[in-house]
């Protein structure tokens, strides 16, 4: 006499699972793998938009001289890294994922404490506007003036993790931000591609505009 599956038995000897447990304990695994991907994903985000945080700061030095030397912050007319290389002497050619501009007004946010200049590292993906991704101009930064951003001469290919869609998170035309000074208030509001925000701060960066 054929047994039910729920009476089968192992080599072991142990009683087996019905279909039934076996589709509930599958079900449970699926979910708890769904809920898990967005706090990964948001973490490999955020570990990936750090990678712009030397750039920002060597960047953010370079300025400060100019100004010791010239008594005014840099701010190339044209959104052209190249101009910031030339002129700061910052090599920008190895950060693939982004490009980089200089801001002395219009700042990414509003703050009680108003900067005396921004650094953005707008992100990039890989779809560049022309054959190579030298000279590659990005999308703009939604709610501002910079309509775009033209990488570097020499620029290295983007590494692919940032979208195209800019209903996605981690979109080209996102930033990563150093303000200087340094706001006092670890939050401020924004207005980013028709959304309010808020910018979180810490040590005058703010990479919070890439995951939300």
């Amino acid at each position: 006499m054929q047994r039910r599956f729920s009476e089968q038995t192992n080599l072991s000897g142990q009683a087996g699972y019905t279909l039934f447990e076996i589709l509930i304990a599958l079900t449970i695994v699926a979910l708890l793998v769904g809920l898990s991907v967005n706090p990964i994903r948001i973490a490999l985000i955020s570990a990936r938009a750090e990678q712009a945080i030397p750039y920002l700061r060597a960047i953010a030095a370079e300025e400060r001289s100019y100004f010791d030397s010239r008594g005014e912050y840099y701010q190339p007319e044209e959104w052209n890294e190249q101009l910031l290389i030339d002129t700061l002497g910052v090599p920008l050619q190895e950060s693939g994922d982004f490009c980089y501009v200089v801001r002395t007004s219009n700042f990414i946010s509003n703050s009680s404490d108003t900067p005396e200049f921004e650094v953005w590292a707008i992100l990039r993906d890989n779809n560049y506007s022309g054959s190579s991704p030298a000279q590659d101009v990005t999308s703009g930064v939604t709610g501002t003036e910079v309509s775009g951003c033209m990488t570097a001469t020499n620029k290295v290919h983007a590494g692919g993790w940032v979208a195209s869609d800019e209903n996605e998170l981690a979109s080209e035309g996102r930033v990563v931000v150093l303000r200087y000074p340094p706001p006092r208030a670890e939050i401020d509001s924004a207005v980013r591609n028709g959304r309010s925000i808020y910018l979180q701060w810490r040590d005058g960066i703010s990479t919070t505009d890439p995951l939300l």
